[in-house]
């Protein structure tokens, strides 16, 4: 096989691998174990069958950089945890529970299924005359176990 078959053989292969999303699975340990999700992904808190997943962001009044504004702004971001044991894997049923946190502010936390969920960050931060697309968000979050 030609030398550049193989080199396009080879960028084919990286290209689908890149296109692979392999599922993360976080396993807390004693404290706070820190993760970030996209828009419509979902992990399991491992050692438990608990799914946290980031539906979408349902608000986001933040100050855009190279503006100044009189109030910095809030985002809030809407969640849902997901318990598995009970044998469905649909977010429709009666084991998911869905929360808002919105960040800064006192109700960045949220408990559910013995875990503690709060958002740290939120990103892409705006900037001023230009959109954020929905599905370029990214929620940093921090979950303890208990």
């Amino acid at each position: 096989m030609s030398t550049a078959r193989l080199t396009l053989l080879s960028a084919f292969a990286l290209a689908l691998l890149a296109g692979c999303k392999e599922e993360q699975v976080v396993a807390p340990a004693p404290g706070e174990t820190q993760l970030t999700l996209s828009v419509g992904e979902s992990q399991v808190l491992r050692p438990s069958s608990i799914r946290l997943g980031f539906e979408r962001v349902t608000g986001d009044s933040r100050c855009p950089t190279g503006v100044v504004c009189v109030w910095a702004g809030d985002a809030t971001v809407r969640l849902w945890l997901l318990d598995q044991a009970a044998g469905r894997n649909d977010r429709s049923s009666t084991d998911t529970t869905f929360v808002e946190l919105k960040f800064p502010g006192s109700s960045s936390e949220a408990a559910a299924f013995g875990f503690h969920v709060r958002a740290v960050g939120l990103d892409p931060y705006p900037r001023e005359s230009v959109p954020i697309p929905p599905s370029s968000y990214r929620v940093k979050l921090k979950v303890t176990k208990g």
